[in-house]
């Protein structure tokens, strides 16, 4: 018997034990497999190996990513002792999207991170006010999220596509970087296809093709968010707080649709409110004034609509976030194109 013959009878009892869900037999089938066959690696049966070996790894990798969630929090706080923080926080929680990886692969109309954006045929690639196309972060295909209570403010069909010029990282800061985002909303349509990068888009910052795995999560403010303002707590209540809010995230990335952001700095809102109304806050002189007093007024009407995390292939500055940034109205109406950006770090 030949040793691709060989190979091929490992791949076969692989798939066995693959309908058993015997993933780490499965493995080893194919390690097996693979070392007949590595004189051929372009040979047919190579391939599926090497293929089926790099899905099952995949699987493995997320299981293990979740196991290690699921363990910090059983070994993390679970209930906030003392009643005055339990309360607060009771009042403030507030429902999220959780973001995770999915062992699926990626469809080209599904919620996914990276990939070539799939949108109606006539696309206007968004660009920067430089004139440069932003980079395609992320999609989420709305129908994912049907029977998720927490969708309930977003559109219930339709994609929503989300772009940022990932190379010179705007802050937000600015009302000249307005255009260095954007975030498009498209409805149902049979025209839709992948688009191609355009030529002179840097691939260098485009994040890995992944799909996503959605979930409900309970949020709470920062202690830095303006929630806070006004409440004084002791070290361990506010060590306490913190505790609590930790063991329900669980480990980082915190990708996120809704709810309350991750602070990496202070509240975002008033910078929000000011910065989209043509008012410069690089720095203090922006907060006074006239127009900015009258326009704080509405710092409370801004709220996330997506978190971004850092990880491997997502790096904002030294390790922050970026957040896509909507208020109430314009988010029930959706106004997808008066959304702002925020980016943070530490």
């Amino acid at each position: 018997m030949s040793g691709e013959d060989q190979a091929r009878q490992f791949l076969d009892e692989a798939l066995k034990n693959i309908e058993k869900r015997d993933f780490e037999q499965a493995l080893s089938n194919l390690e097996q497999g693979f070392h007949l066959c590595a004189h051929e690696p372009d040979s047919e049966v190579c391939q599926k190996i090497v293929q089926l070996h790099l899905t099952l790894t995949s699987i493995e990798q997320t299981a293990y990513e979740a196991a290690q969630r699921q363990a910090k929090t059983l070994n993390s706080k679970t209930a906030i002792d003392d009643p005055n923080v339990a309360e607060l926080a009771e009042t403030l929680k507030r429902q999220s999207l959780r973001i995770g990886p999915s062992a699926k692969a990626p469809e080209k109309d599904g919620s996914r991170f990276g990939g070539q954006p799939f949108a109606p045929r006539d696309l206007d690639w968004p660009t920067s006010p430089t004139g440069a196309p932003l980079h395609f972060l992320c999609q989420v295909a709305l129908k994912d999220l049907k029977g998720l209570e927490a969708s309930r403010p977003l559109p219930d069909k339709g994609w929503l596509l989300f772009f940022y010029e990932a190379e010179s990282q705007p802050w937000g800061f600015d009302p000249a970087e307005k255009s260095s985002w954007r975030v498009l909303y498209f409805e149902e349509n049979d025209k839709f296809i992948e688009h191609e990068f355009p030529l002179s888009l840097s691939q260098e910052w485009l994040p890995n093709e992944r799909a996503i795995e959605w979930s409900q999560e309970m949020t709470y403010p920062s202690l830095e968010a303006d929630e806070f303002e006004g409440i004084r707590f002791s070290d361990d209540q506010a060590d306490e707080y913190v505790a609590y809010v930790d063991s329900v995230y669980g480990t980082k990335p915190w990708h996120r649709l809704l709810g309350h952001p991750q602070l990496n700095q202070n509240d975002w809102r008033l910078e929000c409110q000011l910065a989209s109304h043509g008012i410069y806050c690089g720095d203090a002189s922006g907060y006074s004034g006239e127009l900015a007093t009258k326009l704080s007024s509405g710092a409370g009407d801004w709220q996330l609509l997506l978190q971004i995390d850092s990880e491997d292939d997502l790096m904002w500055g030294d390790g922050g976030c970026i957040y896509f940034c909507i208020t109430k109205k314009d988010l029930e109406t959706r106004q997808f194109d008066k959304v702002w950006l925020i980016l943070q770090c530490y």
